[in-house]
């Protein structure tokens, strides 16, 4: 999942079989931006991300990144023998950073240049999911380690914030600085506050954490989590096929 606005209203940008998917928070409405029924390259995602000028795919069922065009959904680079792409963030400059699962690296790709790699951080534990922590660091859910870490991008040093979670896959960010992350394996949602490590869970009995072929295990389809406003989270579900709304109370 991706938090953006399009036309002033808050909307999720959702990674799925069909490439991806808009909804409205608001509604519940769901559309896309082209015929997903159609052939379309690229045709599958697992995760996504944005910024005004541009969407950002990973395919993990076919080892590809995209970049297109925000406006026109037409491709602007793709890089192709990515391994096991998982999660994907943006830096300022536009530039991609990919979570390669299986590698346990993540991976500074280059807009201008599709064969550029930069390995910024190895050695992690089947890495999924990405959110930046501040504009030289990035938080980073390990989901076979059972880690959230924090890695800085510059010189790949990573710090262990959480330890002894279940398959924690995706992550975000709350107004305060706290962060909640999807520990697939248990089902459930876990905050996690960055100064004490003192875990909270917020959600159980979800239903998440499905097997799909063609993906590696045992996150297959990661379970993504955005926080909107008010720190109202939604979670993909791919055992229900649909997007999920828990509102704090």
């Amino acid at each position: 999942l991706a938090l953006t606005h399009v036309a002033g209203k808050e909307t999720l940008l959702v990674a799925d079989d069909y490439a991806f998917r808009w909804v409205d928070t608001d509604t519940g409405r769901v559309w896309a931006s082209a015929n997903l029924a159609d052939f379309m390259d690229p045709s599958g995602a697992s995760d996504v991300t944005a910024n005004d000028e541009v969407i950002v795919l990973s395919d993990v069922s076919k080892s590809r990144v995209y970049m297109l065009d925000r406006v026109t959904g037409e491709k602007i680079q793709k890089w192709r023998g990515m391994g096991t792409p998982y999660g994907v963030v943006l830096q300022a400059n536009g530039d991609p950073i990919v979570a390669e699962f299986e590698s346990g690296q993540l991976i500074q790709l280059s807009k201008d240049d599709r064969k550029a790699r930069n390995i910024i951080a190895t050695g992690l534990g089947g890495p999924v999911d990405m959110v930046w922590a501040d504009s030289t660091s990035l938080y980073v859910t390990e989901a076979t380690a059972g880690l959230v870490s924090r890695v800085d991008i510059n010189t790949g040093e990573k710090t262990i914030l959480t330890s002894g979670l279940n398959q924690p896959e995706g992550l975000a960010l709350l107004a305060d600085g706290q962060l909640v992350v999807v520990e697939a394996g248990a089902q459930r949602i876990t905050q996690i506050n960055p100064a004490t490590w003192a875990t909270t869970v917020l959600a159980e009995q979800l239903p998440i954490n499905a097997v799909v072929p063609e993906a590696p295990a045992p996150v297959y389809a990661p379970s993504g989590i955005v926080a909107g406003a008010n720190d109202v989270l939604y979670i993909s579900s791919d055992r229900e096929h649909s997007v999920l709304r828990l509102v704090p109370h």
